[in-house]
């Protein structure tokens, strides 16, 4: 995933570097090439994380028989849905300082409705009447 022009610039200097080493009878070094490369492709890195990222949503299996089942993991490594808005910095960042996560509401309001509707119901059918 280096871009193409780079790639051109590292092949043409690998070419340059093998012509010259020809003429002179020596080993070609090509350890200059090797990290100009490594340099691109970790720029290509960088520039992939900076970019806003789609949250991937892994395909479910629905014929299984078994909550391990459902979703196949060792297809790709998805990222948590809470960093995938974090860029590169702010991951690094977390090793020194812990992520101030937000809170979440734990149920939503017709949650609240069900509960007190089973209460009721509940209130109805096991009472201090029903018991004798």
């Amino acid at each position: 995933k280096i871009p193409v022009l780079e790639l051109e610039f590292i092949k043409a200097q690998r070419t340059k570097a093998e012509g010259q080493g020809s003429m002179q009878m020596g080993s070609i070094d090509y350890s200059e090439t090797k990290k100009q490369i490594a340099n691109a492709k970790k720029r290509e890195q960088i520039r992939e994380r900076e970019e806003k990222k789609k949250m991937k949503i892994p395909p479910t299996n629905v014929n299984a028989t078994k909550l391990s089942e459902l979703v196949d993991l060792s297809l790709e490594v998805l990222e948590p849905p809470l960093t995938t808005s974090l860029t590169s910095q702010e991951l690094r960042n977390l090793k020194e300082t812990p992520m101030q996560v937000p809170k979440w509401p734990s149920h939503t309001q017709s949650v609240e409705r069900c509960v007190k509707m089973v209460t009721e119901a509940a209130g109805h059918v096991y009472s201090h009447e029903r018991r004798e």
